[in-house]
């Protein structure tokens, strides 16, 4: 993910009861003992935690990079294995002859990370019953806060929340096929999957996901061919 906003590594999500029966489920952090509160067993927030990080949340594919604030400067490096100016580089070595030094070229990124929440009212029957707080918030919670994410993933604007990839300045559209015909609008057919393929680049694509929208798998299981492009255990994945 680019762009100026992030995403914490590891969302906190309280729970807290408040006289008058309402509890909350806060992605902020923050106790509720200043307002005459308490504070439910920090293991429902480690639970929601984990959730956040299975293969259903699109962060798990992520870089996960911890902080303890609220903003992070990284250095980034732009050049490619392959550019002979600018930044490291090799050389064959000539008898007698010195190594030419090379520095890294690097910039800085400083990105503002931003919470994402979710606030839940409860009644005190519900708070008073842990097992069935657990088991009703911790799976409500985490199922709205990965789907939340997940979007932010693929098509956050960057503004007070992730840039997504659809956003993201180093994305690649491949174009529909127009020989020998024209490719019909909302269609996926194989060409297209290969041209996608041959954009990445080749050392990358041990570890590439295909992320696929629901409506592309019907067509995509049609698709004909011996080999399909990344096709790992007889799964368009």
């Amino acid at each position: 993910m680019g762009g100026r906003a992030g995403v914490e590594s590891a969302p906190n999500v309280d729970w807290a009861g408040h006289d008058g029966g309402c509890g909350s489920c806060r992605g902020d952090g923050t106790d509720a003992g200043a307002e005459g509160g308490f504070a439910v067993p920090p293991v429902f927030r480690t639970e929601i935690a984990r959730k956040l990080a299975s293969p259903l949340s699109l962060a798990s594919y992520c870089n996960v990079i911890e902080t303890s604030s609220n903003s992070l400067s990284i250095p980034t490096d732009e050049t490619t294995p392959w550019q002979t100016t600018g930044g490291i580089q090799a050389y064959w070595e000539n008898e007698a002859a010195p190594i030419p030094p090379t520095k890294p070229l690097l910039s800085q990124a400083t990105l503002r990370l931003n919470k994402l929440s979710c606030l839940v009212p409860v009644s005190d029957e519900l708070i008073e019953d842990a097992t069935a707080l657990a088991s009703y918030l911790e799976g409500k919670a985490a199922d709205k806060l990965i789907a939340k994410l997940n979007t932010a993933i693929i098509a956050g604007t960057g503004a007070g929340q992730p840039q997504g990839i659809l956003k993201s300045t180093s994305l690649i559209t491949v174009t529909k096929e127009t020989t020998p015909t024209t490719q019909a609008n909302g269609t996926v057919i194989l060409p297209n999957i290969v041209n996608v393929w041959t954009c990445v680049l080749g050392s990358w694509r041990t570890n590439a996901v295909w992320l696929v929208n629901d409506d592309v798998i019907p067509g995509g299981e049609k698709l004909s061919g011996a080999t399909r492009p990344g096709e790992r255990s007889g799964c368009f994945a």
